[in-house]
């Protein structure tokens, strides 16, 4: 056999479990866990970003499982630590799909989805939009890169079978999911107050002219106001995602510190 290709036992183990915990980033990250991706280029970039990584971490610093079974228990702790890791990272786009789905439903097309290339489900029109808003403001500031050095820097900050979950790290988790109704109803604020004072002008207008059909007149002129708003507070919106994304980085270390055993 040709010697460059012989691979030797202990680094192949380790690339195997770098690439568990990658492959669980790879599937729930923004970009890079997109649903129209084909899965065969999401395995060999996988494979290849776990290549990568081994060559820099090998030899890694941990206990052979005494058994099969024990093996792959850890294994699966490793995927279960990416898809987490994975998933905190793709929590912001759930905050901005979340302020678009606030915002049809104030405007009135709460009932109108589409096909959402990125995820393969059915969204409403502004979550779409604003899906795609936030993920051009993601590629333009790199925040892309943030995933790559999160995968690398998590084995300092997690350390290979070495997962203890504590209740404050739980506590902080989940704090930070909930802020998606926070930051969601912030985004999606402007829209509530414009269509609040809309829906109170034609109440009273049905009750001082009750011959006038306020529902055949207002229905479009909710829509026509709400697409206007909306193309201005697009560039104040734009301002907000890059906001969002000043401290991605920290946040996500700042999550992904509390997997670790101590």
């Amino acid at each position: 056999m040709n010697p460059l290709l012989e691979v030797p036992t202990a680094w192949l183990s380790d690339f195997v479990v770098v690439s568990a915990r990658v492959g669980g980033i790879m599937a729930f990250a923004p970009v890079f866990g997109a649903a129209n991706i084909p899965v065969r280029l999401k395995v060999l970039l996988a494979a290849a970003l776990s290549w990568v990584f081994t060559g820099f971490l090998h030899p890694l610093s941990y206990e052979a499982a005494p058994t099969s079974a024990g093996l792959i228990i850890q294994l699966a702790a490793e995927i279960t630590v990416g898809a987490a890791i994975g998933f905190t990272a793709a929590i912001i786009f759930e905050i901005v799909i979340f302020g678009g789905y606030l915002i049809d439903y104030f405007i009135g097309f709460g009932f109108i989805n589409i096909v959402d290339p990125q995820s393969g489900s059915s969204i409403s029109i502004f979550a779409f939009f604003y899906s795609y808003l936030a993920l051009i403001v993601f590629l333009v500031t790199d925040a892309h890169h943030i995933i790559l050095e999160v995968m690398m820097r998590s084995y300092d900050l997690i350390p290979v079978f070495g997962t203890e979950l504590h209740a404050e790290g739980l506590n902080r988790i989940l704090d930070f999911t909930a802020g998606i109704f926070y930051i969601g109803f912030q985004i999606a604020a402007p829209m509530f107050l414009i269509m609040f004072t809309i829906d109170f002008s034609l109440g009273m207008i049905s009750k001082t002219v009750p011959q006038l059909q306020v529902l055949v007149v207002g229905f479009p002129f909710k829509i026509s106001v709400g697409l206007l708003s909306v193309a201005l507070v697009l560039r104040p919106t734009f301002e907000f995602f890059m906001g969002l994304l000043t401290t991605y980085r920290e946040n996500l270390f700042w999550l992904i510190k509390y997997f670790g055993a101590g």
